[in-house]
């Protein structure tokens, strides 16, 4: 049996699958802009903890008050949104 080249496998696929190929494509830049943002958030969010900008949460009451306090105001923005739409 004879061994493909890599280029008879391309070719292969290509023709067989070439309307996959593109959302392939598509979906590796997808990834790699993915990839990038998630890079900027936690540079972000490590800026923030070096400068200090943070909140230490030592128990679980700590945890569920602060996420109750987010969760309020949250909602308290989107209410004033939607109020001036």
């Amino acid at each position: 049996m004879r061994r493909l080249s890599d280029s008879d496998v391309a070719e292969h696929i290509v023709e067989r699958h070439g309307a996959q190929v593109p959302l392939l494509e598509q979906r590796e830049q997808e990834d790699k802009a993915k990839i990038e943002w998630l890079r900027g958030a936690a540079k972000e969010g490590f800026d923030a903890a070096d400068r200090g900008d943070y909140v230490a949460l030592r128990s679980g009451q700590e945890i569920d008050d602060f996420v109750d306090q987010v969760r309020r105001e949250v909602s308290e923005k989107l209410v004033a949104e939607k109020v001036r739409a």
